[in-house]
């Protein structure tokens, strides 16, 4: 029986990655494959190959079993978010003749032959480029309604400046009042 190594990533410490992993071992039986191994980590998708110790953890279980080839993972983003790790990590695969099954697009890096195509390199490249370019409109458009709602009067973290505190004004919004007595120092 072929053998598999799964990856599953959650970016907080507070998040659960065992629904993944349930995900995965599923898909992986369906497909023939042998768990050999499960890295599970609580790491953010942004962090640079440098830091990515799910995928440091990858390259030592492939240094160190060689009879399993196969990596899967649900979607391209539990490796990571940014287009040059990405690329970084098809390259790996491709040098040391790993197979990266990605469930969620039904997507091979190489062919039922084992051969490593132009074709897969382009999709490939063009789903990293997707979860890049995916993360980047998502921090524009909470950053765009965060100043909404600072110009609204709402507070939005942080600690409030000399003169205010924070008081709950709409639900759970919170808004600013003024401090008289800090106020007269200012």
């Amino acid at each position: 029986m072929k053998k598999c190594l799964l990856l599953t990533r959650v970016s907080t410490q507070y998040q659960d990655f065992t629904p993944q992993e349930e995900d995965l071992k599923k898909y992986a039986s369906e497909l023939g494959y042998e768990v050999a191994g499960v890295i599970s980590t609580k790491e953010s998708g942004f962090r640079n190959i440098e830091k990515k110790d799910g995928f440091r953890q990858v390259k030592e279980f492939f240094a160190t079993n060689p009879d399993c080839r196969t990596l899967i993972i649900t979607e391209l983003s539990r490796l990571s978010r940014y287009d040059d790790v990405l690329i970084h990590c098809k390259s790996y695969f491709k040098e040391n003749k790993i197979q990266l099954i990605i469930k969620d697009i039904n997507f091979r890096l190489f062919d039922e032959n084992g051969t490593y195509n132009y074709a897969t390199d382009i999709t490939f490249n063009m789903f990293a480029t997707i979860a890049s370019t995916e993360m980047q409109q998502k921090r524009d458009r909470f950053a765009r309604a965060k100043t909404a709602l600072r110009e609204s009067g709402f507070v939005v973290g942080g600690r409030p400046k000399f003169g205010y505190r924070i008081v709950g004004i709409a639900g759970h919004r919170k808004g600013l009042e003024i401090i008289e007595e800090e106020a007269e120092q200012i």
